[in-house]
């Protein structure tokens, strides 16, 4: 258990520090001149961490008396060691098989701890918003000031860091968490919904209450009247867009993007459409493709990107291909084309992404 892997780790430190202490020492100089005091079977390794830790971290060889050596190098008293450091360079683990000091070997354990509690972090941010998006769950609505520190108290977290961290290392399940989030707010999946639904009216809903009325306030259509009238599903026109009217047989007229493939099969039902004048601010559904190069944390910063500009996410698929390119299909929420090009922009910053177009259905 954890307190016995304490307990080796105290033992080992402590035998360490007793090697440190009561073997020969051994004197080594930097090529400017600096002495370090190591003890006797030192490597390179040692030379380097008891010089600095980032030297350590950033070791790749190291030359003793002018010449190339291992880094398994036993460093003999007298010896000039130049260690060779690049930025671009990380520790390796098999490094605590060949240092002797205790100070080279916490510091490396040190590095890698670190590394894999950040690993842990951002994959916990992914698991839990993946995992919001698939239960169909509002982050915001959730985790509000008072739900984090629900949080944080009923799991005895010290911090939010910690709270991903564990959903990383699978200590707790994001859904448990999630769960008793509800509970603390007193609602359930549907109330959440209920709630989410009444800030966000969908294009379809709306076109309900539009086509209900007399006439027709989304477009104009010239020489009709209190015709009925409907988005087309397959292109997905919003404001701005140019548009074509397709006259289908117990439909009415349907409206599509005047690029769209499916209305250019029969122009002999085409008739001029235009959007309304005045229209009210309704965010409309729009499929969208995200194209990237795979990388840690890829989805997190897409999803974390389209939430500051103020853009709804209805649906999201990702898959990873075997090139190491994500597809990413997302339906997200815009008021226009000039909104659409600011979530596009958007989405282009986000680094790795080479690629986003809208889509057709």
């Amino acid at each position: 258990n954890l307190s016995e892997n304490e307990d080796e780790d105290a033992k080992e430190f402590i035998d360490n520090v007793k090697h440190d202490i009561f073997e020969a020492t051994v004197f080594a100089f930097t090529p400017s001149g600096d002495v370090y005091q190591l003890s006797k079977g030192a490597t390179p390794i040692d030379f380097a961490y008891k010089i600095h830790t980032q030297v350590g971290h950033r070791m790749i060889g190291a030359k003793v008396n002018n010449r190339m050596v291992p880094i398994s190098y036993e460093i003999k008293i007298g010896d000039i060691v130049e260690i060779l450091t690049s930025s671009t360079v990380r520790p390796s683990e098999s490094w605590l098989r060949i240092a002797t000091s205790s100070h080279a070997k916490s510091k490396i354990r040190s590095y890698f701890k670190k590394e894999r509690r950040e690993e842990n972090i951002q994959k916990g941010k992914d698991i839990l918003e993946a995992t919001l998006v698939d239960m169909q769950l509002p982050f915001d609505t959730l985790f509000t000031d008072e739900g984090m520190d629900f949080i944080l108290e009923r799991f005895a977290f010290q911090n939010i860091d910690e709270m991903y961290s564990s959903i990383g290392q699978n200590v707790i399940g994001p859904k448990t968490m999630i769960n008793r989030l509800m509970d603390f707010h007193h609602m359930a999946k549907e109330e959440i919904e209920i709630e989410d639904a009444h800030k966000i009216e969908t294009v379809s809903e709306q076109q309900k209450k539009k086509l209900s009325k007399k006439g027709n306030n989304i477009v104009e259509i010239s020489g009709s009247t209190n015709v009925r009238v409907s988005l087309a599903k397959c292109c997905s026109p919003i404001p701005g867009d140019k548009l074509v009217g397709y006259v289908s047989k117990g439909h009415g007229i349907v409206v599509h993007r005047s690029d769209c493939p499916q209305a250019n099969r029969q122009k002999e039902r085409h008739i001029d459409v235009v959007w309304a004048q005045d229209l009210p601010t309704t965010k409309y559904i729009v499929p969208v493709k995200v194209m990237s190069f795979d990388r840690k944390g890829l989805l997190s910063e897409l999803l974390q990107s389209l939430y500051k500009i103020n853009t709804d996410i209805v649906d999201i698929q990702s898959k990873v291909e075997a090139d190491n390119m994500v597809y990413t299909k997302l339906l997200l929420t815009a008021t226009d084309v000039k909104h659409l090009a600011q979530i596009f922009v958007a989405i282009k910053k986000v680094p790795e992404v080479y690629e986003v177009e809208r889509m057709n259905t």
